[in-house]
């Protein structure tokens, strides 16, 4: 998985930019402001078809223009193929070589973006829902069947919820609508279960690498069926929600509200770990997919990973870089023998090999 080429027009602070990256470590390098963060998240719309700071695709089109274009040629499963994102302020067109693109699982199934950026390191920290995003994110990328699933399973919910919260509730619909979450909550749990178990060993090994010293770190996944039978057991505990989900107008139980926490020492890392300790298991988390992306790895992104990491573990993250495969780096100042290195200035990118 690579990046061959990339092209923007009026993205960002971007009016015009085209850069060719090399195959190991990339270098966005330039003063506070200056792009950096906008060049690195266009290349991660390449794979999800927007950006990482905001659903929204305003943002993204430079100020004054009509729309914004991002251009890319990559690699992907010994195949180049060429993309194009279109962003409008009504909406977004992509074209897979020339072919429209009509969902865009279309484009993550072919690009695989991994990234790390400041805001993460409040991974453990920060609400539940950020951790499922990222769980359902990660698994739809390796299976298509789960992104459709999860996909089915959000629109179930939001037309469950919608009814609850009417001026009277159709209790026949009801009871429809939640026999088909009921059938979308088994597999979804059980394909969190074994991507959580992966995951577990390879955070796991990337804290040691990080740190510098053995670590032992647990994933604690709050699923919502316990049990070997799991269906009878969602129906059970929907129906035990029932006259809660009534008087709160949403619907209270269900993977919707599955949870995970990373301990170290027994210990939740999010709830008593410091703000370096936090950092750190945000950081070998994020990373974990690219580690786990089998032959044809992705593209991964470190956005200002290195501000706040002191010398020892900064080095140990350099030596990670390696086995990373692509990588793209933000940062103020970073040497790194045999990167390509890009002069970021205001809305440019000059190369310096």
């Amino acid at each position: 998985m690579k990046l061959l080429r990339l092209s923007l027009r009026s993205f960002r602070n971007y009016d015009e930019c085209r850069i060719e990256p090399g195959e190991g470590v990339n270098l966005f390098l330039g003063e506070n402001g200056s792009g950096k963060t906008n060049l690195a998240e266009a290349v991660y719309c390449l794979s999800l078809g927007r950006g990482w700071r905001s659903p929204d695709i305003a943002p993204l089109i430079k100020d004054g223009a009509k729309e914004a274009l991002v251009e890319a040629r990559v690699e992907s499963r010994g195949l180049t193929h060429d993309i194009e994102l279109r962003f409008m302020k009504k909406g977004r067109q992509a074209k897979i070589d020339g072919h429209p693109v009509r969902k865009l699982s279309e484009l993550s199934s072919l690009v695989s973006v991994v990234s790390y950026a400041p805001e993460d390191a409040l991974f453990y920290k920060g609400p539940p829902g950020v951790r499922r995003a990222f769980l359902d994110l990660a698994i739809s990328k390796a299976d298509e069947g789960y992104f459709r699933l999860a996909k089915t399973h959000h629109k179930l919910l939001e037309e469950r919820n919608a009814l609850l919260k009417g001026e009277t509730v159709d209790r026949l619909a009801l009871e429809v609508l939640t026999e088909r979450l009921v059938m979308c909550e088994a597999p979804i749990d059980e394909a969190r279960k074994k991507f959580l178990s992966l995951l577990e060993h390879r955070v796991s090994g990337l804290l040691s690498e990080l740190k510098g010293e053995e670590m032992e770190a647990r994933i604690d996944y709050r699923p919502f069926l316990k049990s070997d039978d799991p269906i009878p057991e969602a129906r059970a505990l929907y129906a035990r929600a029932l006259a809660t989900d009534l008087e709160r107008r949403t619907t209270t139980v269900g993977t919707h509200r599955e949870d995970f926490a990373l301990l170290e020492d027994g210990k939740s890392v999010g709830a008593y770990g410091s703000q370096g300790e936090n950092r750190l298991a945000s950081i070998a988390t994020k990373l974990a997919p690219a580690m786990m992306a089998g032959k044809e790895g992705s593209i991964v992104i470190l956005d200002d990973a290195w501000s706040e990491l002191d010398e020892k573990r900064g080095e140990n993250l350099k030596a990670l870089l390696p086995r990373l495969g692509q990588c793209f780096v933000t940062a103020t100042s970073f040497d790194y023998e045999g990167a390509r290195r890009f002069d970021i200035g205001r809305g440019t990118a000059a190369t310096e090999e």
